[in-house]
């Protein structure tokens, strides 16, 4: 069964030219290219990947403005909402995110060097494998269901099969 499928293209927005509000259109402008979605998509992960309570004093130390009370209500339930449209793919994610983690950590443990299995157990302990896996798993997890949000939300990728809403 597959998870994914690209969103068709959609229709071409209609002719606008006469419209006085498309100053920059007017311009030969084309606003896809002229303006940075860069900070909206950070303030998105911010929300989708900071605790709630925690998102509005996090926003400055990644450069970014608290905006207003309304504004941050607003994203907070957009956040929520986007996060949600993911449930149904929680338990793949989860399984994926373990044997990436796996594979990774074991990769870097089993290299030459700094990271291997000996120096590393005498600076973490004997567990070391556990925890380095625990942690890449978390952050594998948390990052992919974020991004997998976006797209979602941006229209690149449509959730579909059993669970999707």
């Amino acid at each position: 069964m597959s998870w994914f499928k690209k969103k068709s293209s959609p229709e071409p927005p209609e002719d606008n030219s006469g419209d006085d509000l498309d100053i920059l259109g007017d311009l030969g402008i084309d606003m896809s290219e002229a303006i940075d979605f860069s900070p909206m998509l950070k303030r998105r992960f911010v929300w989708d990947l900071v605790p709630c309570n925690v998102v509005p004093t996090s926003f400055p130390a990644f450069g970014l403005n608290n905006g207003s009370a309304e504004g941050m209500v607003f994203e907070h339930q957009a956040s929520h909402d986007r996060m949600s449209v993911v449930s149904p793919l929680i338990d793949v994610i989860d399984i994926s995110t373990g044997l990436v983690s796996e594979i990774i950590a074991g990769t870097i443990i089993d290299l030459p060097g700094p990271g291997t299995a000996e120096n590393l157990e005498k600076q973490i302990g004997a567990d070391y494998r556990s925890l380095i896996e625990t942690s890449y798993k978390r952050v594998l997890t948390s990052g992919v269901t974020a991004i997998i949000a976006n797209l979602v939300e941006m229209g690149f990728l449509e959730i579909v099969g059993e669970g999707s809403q």
